[in-house]
């Protein structure tokens, strides 16, 4: 079983991404969580800070920038 080992919001990211850092048998791992993702089956831990700094207003900048970069980078 994965335990958290840290949670890290930069506070410079305006979308408010996710960093988790477990600990899995010793080996360390590392996923990055953005708005609008899953967070259903991530630790109490992590869910209570997503759904605490994932504002309606925040998921709705990420998914616009998401299209926009799709326009302008192809996909």
């Amino acid at each position: 079983m994965a335990t958290v080992v840290n949670t890290y919001v930069d506070p410079n990211d305006e979308y408010k991404r996710i960093s988790v850092i477990t600990d899995t048998d010793g080996a360390r791992h590392r996923k990055m969580l953005s708005p609008g993702d899953d967070v259903s089956s991530e630790p109490d831990v992590v869910k209570n800070l997503a759904n605490s700094i994932w504002t309606d207003a925040i998921k709705t900048a990420y998914s616009d920038k998401q299209a926009a970069d799709l326009v302008k980078y192809g996909g």
